[in-house]
């Protein structure tokens, strides 16, 4: 619904004969309005209509402690609306004409003033249409269209409403391409047009905006809380139409930690929380992981491209029916061993894809007719190449498993593999970029398919080359190395 068809639905709602139809059909036609301005929006429907203060509809954000009542105006006078601003103070409210806010209401100071300083909103279907309009063609409008649902104040009627998109459009647009003057004339409106909670949190966006152009976030044209981007808006841009701009969400997120993904209520692994994570893979570790089949994981499905997902509050990469949950504290694994190890044939079976990937194995324990022992070598890098490795093995009863390996990544640093519980640790506080750990967690401790090897072995390939490319770019920008000196990101895994 489109281009005055919100304005029509609601007055064709309004015309009905019968009263309580027309009621309920008024109520659905506002809600499917708010519901295009904002698509997480949560919309309750009470049983008044027009009241002086009992809301007609109330609105929620699930996640959030955030609700905000909605009252519907058959009268928007100055005269009237004024004296009902009086009547809820301090609630914040809605107030939704529903036929045009008239100009007289726009332009009058009792109106703009107790609107303004009660935190109320009085808009209309125009005025909300104007929103939507804007972030039809441009994701980062959203961000604000949510804003002024839940923290918007003032009078925003057609001419209102397109003036503030138009601004905070420019805004965005001026933040992203480092423009101090637009950005600054911008931020400060922002205070007049949202209450402080909003007015911040898109500041703050605003900011990482513009820090994502190359600019130095203490050189932003406006005053701001000290803190990162917060989360609820750092969802807010994952949940938008994709951005397919790997270099936006590096410098947005320079900061990221895997402690702080983790954290974030990701319901669904959109475009751009993959490129959020691919953006940050040189600069995101963790120091355990887990492997989980699809029979016991989150859901049954099996992705037959990797996918990172956050499921239970721990962030993964899903492949082929298995998932490498990674974490940034060995303690948070746990203690527990769910089987004595894997046969000797199945490790050997899986000992192809760790050759593939350059990924040694440099001792191994193994246990057998009551037995339980441990193999390495000083002379061999892997043992598993090792003629003696392979008769120690073969004098091992056929019911030998293997409990545990280590394996030798190309920087030196070593994955301990436990077998018995699909967990890798490194040794002492030893961390790992991610795509390092779980190349080895699930070659390991996965039984991956060749095809599935080379898919994961291509995407990291990949994904790590793009960011090999826009830091070399970079560094040749600053003048400080040529591309060719730019030291690459490890790979994870050799391509094919």
């Amino acid at each position: 619904m489109s281009g005055g068809n919100f304005s029509e639905a609601i007055q064709g709602a309004a015309d009905r004969s019968v009263p309580r139809d027309s009621i309920q059909a008024v109520k659905q036609a506002i809600t499917n309005e708010l519901r295009a301005a904002d698509g997480g929006l949560e919309v309750e429907h009470t049983d008044f209509f027009n009241h002086s203060f009992v809301p007609d509809l109330i609105l929620r954000w699930p996640g959030q402690d955030d609700v905000r009542e909605l009252f519907i105006r058959t009268d928007t006078t100055p005269a009237y609306l004024a004296e009902d601003i009086s009547l809820v103070p301090d609630r914040r409210p809605i107030f939704f004409g529903l036929s045009a806010v008239s100009e007289a209401a726009s332009g009058s100071s009792a109106v703009s003033e107790a609107s303004r300083s009660a935190g109320a909103l009085v808009t209309d279907a125009d005025g909300v249409e104007g929103f939507i309009e804007r972030k039809r063609v441009n994701p980062l409008m959203s961000l604000a269209s949510t804003a002024v649902l839940q923290g918007g104040r003032g009078v925003f009627d057609r001419e209102n409403a397109a003036g503030a998109a138009t601004a905070l459009e420019e805004g965005f647009a001026s933040a992203k391409a480092g423009q101090g003057e637009e950005t600054a004339s911008t931020a400060a409106l922002i205070p007049r047009l949202l209450d402080g909670n909003r007015a911040s949190r898109l500041l703050h966006v605003m900011q990482a905006l513009w820090v994502s152009s190359g600019a130095s976030a203490a050189d932003f044209p406006a005053a701001l809380q000290p803190g990162r981007l917060d989360d609820t808006s750092l969802l807010h841009l994952l949940g938008l139409d994709p951005i397919d701009d790997v270099e936006f969400w590096r410098n947005l997120s320079a900061d990221l930690t895997l402690e702080q993904l983790a954290g974030l209520r990701v319901e669904r692994p959109t475009r751009n929380f993959q490129l959020l994570i691919r953006a940050n893979l040189d600069r995101l570790y963790a120091r355990a992981a887990r492997v989980i089949s699809a029979e016991t994981g989150t859901g049954a499905t099996r992705d037959t491209e990797p996918r990172w997902v956050i499921e239970h509050g721990e962030v993964g990469l899903r492949i082929d029916g298995f998932c490498a949950y990674v974490f940034d504290s060995a303690d948070k694994l746990g203690s527990r061993s769910d089987s004595e190890g894997i046969p000797v044939d199945v490790f050997f079976r899986r000992l192809q894809g760790l050759r593939e990937a350059r990924i040694p194995i440099s001792r191994a324990e193994l246990s057998g007719g009551g037995r339980r022992v441990t193999y390495e070598s000083e002379s061999i890098e892997d043992i598993t190449e090792d003629l003696e490795f392979r008769r120690f093995v073969n004098a091992m009863e056929s019911a030998a498993q293997v409990r545990r390996v280590v394996a030798k990544l190309e920087d030196g640093k070593q994955v301990k593999c436990n077998l018995t519980n699909s967990t890798a640790t490194g040794f002492g506080s030893s961390k790992f970029l991610l795509t390092e750990l779980i190349s080895a967690a699930l070659l390991a401790l996965a039984d991956l398919g060749a095809a599935e090897r080379g898919r994961m072995s291509n995407a990291f390939d990949g994904w790590m080359n793009e960011l090999y490319r826009i830091r070399s770019m970079q560094l040749q920008e600053y003048g400080l190395f040529p591309v060719a000196a730019a030291k690459r990101p490890p790979r994870g895994i050799e391509g094919h």
